[in-house]
């Protein structure tokens, strides 16, 4: 682990906030505007390292828990709501691809841009299907980044999208 990491990961704590009826925990790192970091536990990625060091070096990261359950766009309104948050950006993987498109489309206003990295095998596909029914719907800033994007590539796409301001 370089020193730069090791600085980021000192600078990183763990937190909970109550979100209506749940308590979620989350980790929180970073400063600058809010990023909603949304990864399942299991993902394993070689783009995550870099991302999230990127990610921890140039904003403030809220990367809570995600519990697997069908309220999960409730409890990520809920989640952002315990924390008193008015605009972020949402950074989604894998299956939390389309949670977060969901989640952009009932709170646009609090949603300020997404990214989405479907990664699991056959993402991409259902990812599109999503994205053709409801994108007349989307006011929100969208980057899809393409399943097998090499990680620098895709970071510096990434960091790109989100250094545009954002009220």
């Amino acid at each position: 682990m370089s020193h730069t990491s090791e600085s980021l990961r000192a600078a990183e704590s763990w937190a909970e906030v109550r979100a209506h009826d749940l308590i979620v925990r989350y980790r929180r790192s970073g400063t600058g505007r809010s990023v909603l970091l949304l990864c399942p536990a299991t993902a394993v990625s070689s783009l995550w390292p870099e991302l999230t060091e990127a990610l921890d070096r140039d904003f403030r990261v809220l990367a809570p828990v995600v519990p697997p359950d069908a309220q999960l766009v409730r409890g990520l309104i809920g989640f952002l709501d315990g924390l008193g948050t008015s605009r972020v950006a949402v950074v989604a993987t894998d299956a939390l691809c389309v949670p977060a498109l969901e989640l952009a489309l009932l709170d646009p206003e609090r949603i300020a841009r997404a990214v989405l990295l479907p990664c699991e095998a056959g993402g991409r596909a259902r990812l599109d299907a999503a994205l053709t029914t409801t994108a007349h719907d989307l006011s929100v800033p969208l980057l899809v980044v393409p399943r097998g994007t090499a990680a620098a590539n895709a970071v510096a796409r990434i960091g790109a999208f989100l250094g545009d301001t954002w009220d």
